[in-house]
């Protein structure tokens, strides 16, 4: 697909077999990266620290890492991005557009409206979602960041005035329809939820992994301690007897067999101690 030469409030879409006309235009992708998108990013650098921040371990990692691609790439991206291509086949849909035709001028504007309102809400979402890293925007204060709020008050206003003619046809596009602002207006819970979902899962599987961690470390060490009382010089059950209550109280898991072989082991001494028929005492 290739864009003709348009005059301020025009757009030409030539299009070949098999192609969709673009949901946004350069103008439009720059008034959202440098317009709306700009301020809510700089207010989360003054997000307020929270109370676990200094108990933390500090964080050495690269700036870009695995967690954060994954996560723009994985979770928040794909979820705008899916909310604000269905806003735009949407109307163009509902004016009987076909794949690979040509829509209607007005058709097409109004469609990229509505994929520039639900990018726009679905940053503002963003923002809100990228306040903390393992907490969902909803368990945070909103009142916490002013700055934030103050930042996503005036990104709405751009929103208005980038859709508000004469601006909107320089930019490419125009108002969205009645429908472009219900299939835009959904990016905003959509966003959190996905993001809530996303915390969720992670919060989940690292409590899993500690957890097997866990028993592990557990296991290894009893493995390796063995059975006490064996050594030369130590009388067998005296060195379980003395320690049985310090592993009970540590690993409330092992207290039942750990004392059954303390019962055996009594057992024995007491036998030991009284004198058996062919046994000598003391051995």
């Amino acid at each position: 697909m290739t864009l003709g030469p348009a005059r301020p409030g025009r757009r030409r879409a030539v299009l070949s077999g098999g192609s969709v006309p673009l949901a946004l235009t350069v103008l439009q992708i720059l008034a959202l990266d440098i317009g709306t998108d700009l301020l809510p990013a700089l207010a989360l650098g003054a997000e307020p620290p929270r109370g676990t921040t200094m108990r933390r371990r500090p964080s050495t990692g690269a700036l870009i890492d695995r967690a954060v691609l994954r996560r723009a790439f994985g979770v928040l991206g794909p979820a705008e991005a899916v909310v604000a291509m269905s806003a735009f086949l949407v109307v163009l849909g509902l004016a009987r557009w076909t794949f690979g035709a040509t829509p209607a001028v007005s058709v097409l504007a109004g469609a990229s409206g509505a994929t520039f309102a639900a990018v726009v809400l679905g940053q503002l979402a963003n923002a809100f979602a990228c306040r903390g890293e393992s907490r969902w925007a909803g368990a945070l204060p909103v009142g916490d960041n002013r700055l934030l709020l103050g930042a996503v008050a005036v990104e709405l206003v751009l929103l208005g005035v980038f859709l508000a003619p004469p601006l909107a046809g320089v930019l490419g596009g125009s108002p969205p329809p009645p429908a472009g602002w219900v299939m835009a207006v959904p990016a905003v819970p959509i966003v959190v939820l996905a993001d809530a979902a996303d915390k969720a899962l992670r919060h989940r599987t690292s409590a899993m992994t500690k957890r097997h961690s866990t028993i592990t470390a557990r296991d290894t060490r009893h493995g390796s301690r063995g059975i006490r009382g064996t050594s030369p010089g130590v009388v067998p059950g005296q060195e379980l007897k003395a320690g049985h209550g310090r592993e009970c109280e540590a690993e409330a898991l092992d207290c039942v067999p750990f004392m059954t072989r303390i019962g055996t082991l009594r057992s024995v001494q007491r036998r030991l101690d009284t004198g058996v028929p062919g046994i000598r005492p003391g051995l």
